[in-house]
């Protein structure tokens, strides 16, 4: 019987290491959507200084949380995901604001879509 509330206690611990994992990954997906954006909107209006500042912070934040994705989440997303920062960056530094805006909001999709697809759903939970 002890060992039964053992495991019981132990599995209890991985679902609420699970649910929590789940709504902070999803919360911080969303900030990252949502400064890739402001990088996007940054760039549209010319201000590439601005866009390039915002997309650093926004890599910082990914670059924080990235091994820990990566424990939960595809892989193939976040090397993506990856890619698109460095393609952002790449056409910032070349000057071109059209490419390095549609590269953020590409950016911002697809951070949304990760953050979507392990949200806090009864599915996932399984």
């Amino acid at each position: 019987m002890k060992r039964f509330w053992i495991g019981l206690g132990l599995l209890a611990a991985l679902l609420a290491v699970s649910v929590v994992t789940m709504l902070e990954l999803g919360q911080v997906h969303e900030r990252i959507a949502a400064q890739a954006e402001a990088a996007a909107a940054a760039a549209q209006a010319g201000d590439l200084a601005g866009a390039s500042a915002t997309l650093e912070a926004c890599e910082s934040e990914w670059s924080s949380v990235e091994r820990l994705c990566s424990a939960f989440a595809d892989h193939e997303p976040l090397e993506q995901m990856r890619a698109l920062f460095s393609q952002a960056r790449i056409e910032l530094a070349a000057g071109s604001p059209t490419e390095a805006a549609v590269a953020c909001t590409r950016l911002a999709l697809l951070s949304r879509s990760v953050g979507e697809s392990h949200s806090l759903h009864w599915w996932n939970l399984l």
